[in-house]
């Protein structure tokens, strides 16, 4: 079956591409792509890059660097994209949104707050109301502090997922139920498992009263982990429910130490579909696409789906 693909820059469709790389994860704030032309893109910096396979979108983003050959060989020409929400990852807040430190707003008016300052679109899934409709404690931060950060600590807090889409689009969410798979004949598989993540007891002690006394502590336990292996985080904002649920997360964590690894050819698998592997089922937490020369393969990082559901 021959697959279509379409690179359209700042709203033109690029005619002639090659050596395609897109790279994605499920518990990040952005993609990566990548692809060679011999066309010369006029003002890149950050030009608009829209992909679609077979006319669905696989990617929104922003061009941030070019390779040129050094030599007089015609050879093409690297360009590097990040999705819409990779500014998040770069900037820090202005100085003008300072200062940010609140009692009386809820967790989602505060991202918006966060968001509003950059070109990127925002979504909460229904799954997240109860958290973020909540009244949040947030401390001032230190101004150098990259916005991804701000947002990934305050979402871990509540427990939350953050995430995105193909669109570019910064993704709020406490449960990722993906669709069910329907791969081609497998390529490739291996495992990975590593259990230096796993501890017996995820402790976090959160700030003191104003009111005085002993900082408040959460712990979550893993049975299944005999030996005695601890791990502590210090809070910085919150309350004491966002105490134990950041505990839950850092448990939640550990999870992605084991990993199960598939590879197709010709078939695009994104991150969030299920697999059922022996009766379990695991998600696709990464997913690596390449198409060089008419040729497609695409590997994904499938996890116990458990990890995305709270």
């Amino acid at each position: 079956m021959s697959n279509s693909l379409v690179i359209k820059v700042n709203g033109k469709k690029l005619e002639f591409f090659d050596n395609i790389t897109l790279s994605r994860n499920l518990d990040a704030i952005s993609s990566s792509f990548s692809f060679n032309t011999f066309f010369v893109i006029d003002d890149y910096e950050f030009a608009e890059i829209e992909v679609l396979r077979n006319d669905v979108i696989i990617f929104i983003g922003k061009v941030f660097a070019k390779s040129e050959p050094n030599n007089n060989k015609p050879e093409p020409i690297n360009y590097k994209c990040y999705s819409n929400t990779g500014i998040l990852e770069d900037c820090s807040l202005p100085l003008e949104a300072y200062p940010i430190q609140t009692k009386n707003k809820t967790l989602k008016e505060i991202i918006e707050s966060i968001v509003s300052n950059f070109d990127v679109v925002v979504k909460f899934d229904s799954s997240a109301n109860s958290d973020i409709n909540e009244k949040y404690t947030l401390q001032d931060q230190n101004p150098s502090t990259n916005v991804a950060s701000i947002i990934n600590t305050l979402c871990s807090q509540r427990n939350l997922i953050v995430t995105h889409n193909a669109k570019g689009e910064l993704i709020i969410t406490k449960t990722l139920v993906g669709a069910n798979a329907s791969p081609p004949i497998l390529v490739k598989s291996g495992k990975n498992h590593n259990y230096r993540k796993f501890y017996n007891k995820y402790l976090v002690i959160g700030q003191k009263s104003i009111k005085g006394g002993s900082p408040r502590q959460a712990e979550a336990i893993f049975a299944e982990i005999s030996k005695i292996r601890t791990i502590t985080k210090i809070q910085k904002d919150g309350d004491a429910d966002s105490t134990q649920k950041q505990a839950d997360a850092i448990k939640f964590d550990s999870y992605k130490s084991n990993s199960l690894k598939l590879e197709f050819h010709d078939h695009f698998a994104d991150v969030g579909e299920i697999y059922d592997i022996e009766g379990a089922n695991m998600i696709a937490n990464a997913m690596n696409y390449n198409y060089r020369a008419g040729s497609e393969t695409c590997s994904v990082d499938l996890l116990n789906s458990k990890i995305y559901e709270r």
